[in-house]
């Protein structure tokens, strides 16, 4: 599959221009492992997500059966392209650490979805 046939799929949407072509194609191969593990979170040894930052066979099963494009911030920023916004325009007084794992537990504690707190926890990991 190449960029052309990434830029036509939905389900890349959210990442076309945004990561590195490397990750579109592990995620690709990942995709394909997928159809032996299905929604059996259990079946698949989340290898990418542990080793790349990039979502595994289940967690692409789950998006694609639910019809959503794979998250952004599913992506690890190690295959981010870089912000064309300059560096010294970002304001880093803003950022708290507190504040950010706060909103990861408000995100966690209001999933119904098992496969989705799994996914929060194997991301915050």
């Amino acid at each position: 599959m190449n960029l052309v046939q990434h830029k036509y799929c939905e389900f890349y949407r959210r990442l076309l221009g945004y990561v590195y072509q490397m990750a579109l194609k592990l995620i690709r191969y990942e995709l394909e492992r997928g159809e032996d593990v299905g929604h059996d979170y259990t079946r698949c040894d989340c290898e990418i997500r542990t080793t790349h930052g990039l979502p595994c066979a289940h967690e692409l099963n789950f998006y694609k059966f639910s019809g959503s494009p794979i998250p952004f911030d599913d992506i690890h920023v190690y295959w981010r392209k870089p912000s064309m916004i300059p560096e010294n325009s970002v304001d880093r007084s803003e950022y708290n650490v507190n504040d950010e794992i706060e909103i990861v537990l408000q995100k966690f504690h209001s999933c119904t979805d098992e496969d989705d707190r799994i996914r929060i926890i194997q991301q915050f990991r």
